[in-house]
């Protein structure tokens, strides 16, 4: 007899299907945001919870106090980190359950009101939630709300690098929880959706479609192609 390694256990459960409607995981019909755990299981934020996918059933759990799901983000641990309207917390299994932790009780209670969580990012072993008003930091059980230099639109996870956005202000680098400014991005009008490493620097991608490239020797508008 041959043993099974986990390998072939999880290759067993990946779907022979390409497409899911909302009829097939019982759910909302709008999927804002995907990740996977180190088991493989796929996670997804839905408007109505968190989806579960092991490659052959779908599982929905309810986040209690959210309006709806937007991001979400599996750690080493293999929590599962949530974020949506009015509410962010983790998922952890039990032999038993799965069971969820709210984290807004680590704020101070002015702070506690979320209005809607856009991303959660993981950097190394530290988990951020970039919401609508605030970037907060859990590290070690805590949880902070860093003192932000403007109005926060986006953050971006690029090589284990903190990049953000801020209206009016451009580019900034997060470095030992400090907002340093990237010179030359204030130029930037339009939301950013994406920043891309390449050989020598980055590539910065607006919502209407513009393309902006980072590097050394400054900060500049360009036209694809890019060589």
């Amino acid at each position: 007899m041959i043993s099974q390694t986990s390998e072939n256990a999880i290759s067993q459960n990946i779907p022979l299907k390409e497409h899911f409607d909302s009829n097939d995981y019982n759910g909302g019909i709008q999927n804002w945001a995907i990740d996977q755990n180190k088991e493989g299981i796929i996670y997804i934020a839905n408007n109505d919870g968190l989806l579960e996918f092991d490659g052959g059933k779908w599982n929905t759990y309810n986040v209690p106090s959210v309006g709806r799901l937007r991001a979400v983000k599996a750690d080493s641990q293999n929590r599962i980190f949530v974020g949506g309207q009015g509410q962010i917390g983790y998922f952890t299994k039990t032999d038993t359950e799965f069971v969820f932790t709210s984290l807004l009780n680590k704020l101070p209670q002015e702070n506690q009101s979320i209005s809607e969580t856009w991303k959660i990012l993981k950097i190394g072993d530290i988990i951020y939630f970039n919401t609508e008003s605030k970037l907060l930091k859990f590290d070690n059980e805590q949880l902070t709300s860093l003192n932000l230099p403007g109005y926060l639109r986006y953050a971006f996870n690029v090589n284990n690098k903190l990049f953000t956005q801020f209206y009016n202000k451009g580019l900034y680098e997060i470095i030992n929880d400090e907002f340093v400014q990237i010179s030359g991005t204030v130029i930037i009008s339009d939301d950013i959706i994406s920043i891309l490493p390449k050989a020598n620097g980055y590539l910065c991608f607006t919502r209407s479609g513009q393309v902006y490239e980072w590097k050394d020797s400054g900060f500049s508008k360009v036209t694809l192609p890019i060589q």
